[in-house]
């Protein structure tokens, strides 16, 4: 059913409309990718992990 939905929005006209209005490109990834892309990032070691972590908290903290 969330994938029928996301689908539908991904197509829905005035969501296009909206992101070319604010110059962002849709790209829709399908269901199955998506598992397997949150497959991945589970299956890293944990100082990958510890570090991504760290990396995205200082990118946060620098853009506040």
């Amino acid at each position: 059913m969330l994938r029928s939905a996301f689908h539908a929005a991904m197509n829905d006209l005035a969501f296009i409309a909206e992101a070319r209005r604010q110059h962002l490109e849709i790209a829709e990834v399908d269901g199955a990718r998506v598992a397997k892309i949150v497959a991945g990032a589970y299956a890293l070691p944990p100082d990958i992990v510890k570090a991504a972590t760290e990396a995205m908290n200082e990118a946060a903290t620098r853009s506040e």
